[in-house]
C-alpha cells in the first residue's frame, strides 16, 4: 500500500495532469478535491471520525482487480461450455 498521497483542485484539467504525473513518480495515490455542495449529506455527518473519503478509483484495489479478472475468466469460460453462469436477463 502506498504512503503518499497527492491531493488537488484542478479547474481546468492541468493540474490533473501533474498531480497524476507526480502520483505516478513516487508511486502514490491520487485524490481530487472536489467542491462540496451546500446541500451534501456528507456536510450532515455528526461524527466526523466515522467518515472516510476516498478517490473514486478506491475499488481498485490490486486484490478487487484481481477477483474482477478472475470473474471474467470463470465467465468467457461457462459461456464456452454452455454453462450458464452470473446471468442477467431482461425482466420486460
Amino acid at each position: 500500500m502506498s504512503k503518499v498521497l497527492v491531493t488537488y483542485f484542478s479547474a481546468s484539467g492541468v493540474t490533473a495532469k501533474t498531480a497524476n504525473k507526480l502520483a505516478k513518480e513516487v508511486d502514490g495515490d491520487v485524490f481530487e478535491i472536489e467542491p462540496i455542495k451546500e446541500d451534501s449529506p456528507i456536510l450532515k455527518v455528526e461524527d466526523k471520525e466515522k467518515l472516510i473519503l476516498s478517490p473514486h478509483i478506491a475499488w481498485a484495489s490490486v486484490e478487487a482487480r484481481g477477483r474482477l479478472f478472475d470473474e471474467v475468466i470463470s465467465n468467457i469460460e461457462a459461456f464456452y461450455n454452455g454453462e450458464e453462469r452470473n446471468r442477467v436477463e431482461n425482466q420486460k
